[in-house]
């Protein structure tokens, strides 16, 4: 009989680890022979008890694949909520009138249902989002917005938020066309947002503002840094020294000593990093000057040789990696050399070809792309900020990151003629190259870049200088805000960091350049997610709604268990009377 009360407890419980489901209406466009129409998609989402598995159901079929921002989207709800989803199955999926256009557009609704299931919150009704989702939760532009503000109006909808910087779009004949007054001619409000943390309070009441948290720079970056700076800008002096002593004129260093200027003016800032790539950028070209001006060719074959050896031997002796601190360093380090050996190669082929010039500036850069890789070295096992992670994930980690980089560009070729986004192909070229090989840290680096650089150039496409700048504003805070929370984590992202720094220092003079390094900072700053260990807690699927049936089912099952315990002992004490009857 207690078997048969457990049993129906457990019935009773089952609920609690049950799906949870929900959805929302979803922005796209179609591509027809009169160009893009909008249409609203439904989107639907269910999560389940499992092992981190993504599934989706797309129909009719999407123009550009949405496998891989769904996963993408996915990881980042996650991160987001600083949670290890690896115990959860996410069933996605997307019902449309006819094909659409698929991909990273639908990023940040994802995104946004996503989080709102995992944390049990009810959506709100006629509010819809569309924009890519990236590292850390910036909301990226998407194309078609005019054509999607259409459709919402025309779908009931009354709030659509568009990411920072649409709001002046680049009509065809190079005038401006207000989206933001367009919507109001058709009822709908449009509201720019730059992150998740915008976009949720539109969606979900219960939406509570995330623990903002100080920057505080790690002691032992900052000092580290401060060496590194120094070697780089000390050499930079001393080899000024030697081109005038080689007799190199004024006007050929004139660039150099501007770098020069523009270093110790970072420094004085304490924008310490930038300082040092000002400097590097110095000893580069006076580096080259002097092999230009005093080597011949002889000379510079022996160099060269003498150079190479010394690069394989400083790769062969480069320390393992533990932590995420010291893979962004190996990774760093080993990009600069990597970089360095193909111009050691590149000089060769010229020596042989007989341009000495061109050999001679390969030789120059190269050798100092070197010196910066073995100045970067002493950031091996430097910070304090740092957990152990599995290093068995890196293979993985730099498949996902192709996938991402390789979706943007997909996407971007929708919008943007393919014959200009062959150097971003080729670099994607190098990153799977790197993945072949058996670099799984490098291949991870240049693809994380490779989509920065999409990622900039969708910014930047049909969008006005103003635009880029307010985007490049709010991206700013919000990487800022980023490297707080991963600095709370225990993880203080070294790369990450001084990207954002040199951004910060381009801002007001080379907008374009602080757009892409504020995109790689963002990039390099989340590493994190692709290593679950990183994350405080699992999920425990629930619905707040059978914690009441539950509560009730525990006290029935209490009640029913106490009342057949009672008629069982009462039947068993009749039972016993009888027989004793009997036998009396």
């Amino acid at each position: 009989m207690k078997r048969l009360t457990l049993l129906f407890l457990l019935i009773l419980i089952i609920p609690i680890v049950e799906s949870r489901t929900g959805e929302m209406k979803l922005l796209a466009v179609s591509q027809t022979p009169f160009g893009l129409q909008g249409n609203l998609a439904n989107l639907q989402l269910t999560i389940k008890p499992g092992s981190g598995r993504v599934f989706i159901d797309s129909f009719p079929l999407t123009k550009v694949d949405t496998q891989i921002s769904t996963r993408f989207a996915k990881e980042v709800a996650c991160n987001y909520l600083n949670l290890d989803c690896s115990n959860i199955d996410f069933f996605y999926v997307i019902r449309a009138r006819s094909s659409i256009v698929g991909g990273p557009s639908a990023g940040a609704a994802l995104s946004v249902l996503t989080i709102g299931l995992l944390k049990g919150w009810s959506i709100k009704e006629g509010v819809a989002i569309t924009g890519t989702i990236n590292s850390g939760g910036f909301i990226g532009p998407v194309g078609g917005l005019k054509e999607k503000v259409k459709a919402a109006s025309e779908g009931g909808i009354k709030v659509v938020l568009v990411p920072r910087g649409s709001i002046y779009l680049n009509a065809s004949n190079a005038t401006t066309f207000n989206i933001t007054e367009y919507g109001k001619e058709l009822g709908v409000r449009v509201v720019e947002v730059s992150h998740l943390d915008e976009a949720l309070p539109y969606f979900y009441s219960k939406a509570p503002q995330k623990t903002q948290h100080e920057l505080d720079i790690d002691p032992i970056y900052s000092n580290t840094m401060r060496r590194l700076a120094s070697l780089l800008c000390n050499r930079t002096k001393k080899l000024m020294e030697v081109a005038i002593e080689t007799g190199i004129n004024e006007s050929s260093l004139e660039d150099a000593r501007n770098l020069t200027k523009e270093a110790s003016l970072a420094l004085s800032q304490d924008q310490i990093y930038s300082g040092a790539s000002f400097c590097f950028g110095a000893n580069a070209k006076l580096s080259q000057l002097i092999a230009w001006k005093s080597m011949n060719q002889s000379q510079l074959a022996f160099e060269l040789t003498r150079l190479k050896a010394e690069m394989l031997n400083f790769k062969s002796q480069l320390p393992e990696y533990h932590t995420l601190t010291d893979l962004e360093t190996y990774t760093v380090v080993i990009e600069r050399l990597t970089e360095a050996l193909e111009y050691v190669n590149k000089s060769f082929d010229a020596l042989f070809g007989e341009r000495f010039k061109e050999a001679s500036f390969h030789y120059g850069y190269a050798r100092e792309r070197f010196y910066s890789a073995q100045s970067w070295a002493q950031f091996f096992g430097t910070s304090t900020l740092n957990q152990d992670f599995e290093v068995s994930k890196m293979e993985k980690s730099c498949l996902q990151k192709i996938s991402e980089a390789d979706e943007r560009i997909d996407y971007l070729k929708f919008y943007i003629p393919p014959l200009f986004l062959t150097g971003l192909e080729d670099d994607l070229k190098k990153a799977i190259s790197y993945y072949d090989n058996g670099d799984y840290e490098l291949c991870l680096f240049k693809a994380s870049k490779v989509k920065a650089q999409a990622n900039s150039v969708l910014i930047s496409m049909g969008s006005n200088k103003e635009s880029i700048r307010e985007v490049l504003e709010h991206m700013l805070v919000y990487i800022r805000s980023n490297l707080a929370e991963q600095t709370a984590r225990r993880h203080f992202p070294i790369v990450g960091y001084s990207y954002f720094e040199y951004s910060n220092s381009l801002k007001d003079t080379q907008i374009a350049s602080a757009l892409l390094y504020a995109e790689f900072a963002l990039e390099l700053s989340n590493l994190d997610m692709y290593f679950p260990d990183y994350r405080a807690k699992r999920i425990a699927i629930y619905d707040t709604r059978m914690i009441s049936v539950l509560c009730i089912g525990i006290l029935i099952g209490i009640v029913l268990g106490y009342a057949i315990t009672r008629i069982s002992i009462k039947t068993h004490s009749g039972a016993r009377g009888t027989r004793s009857g009997k036998k009396r």
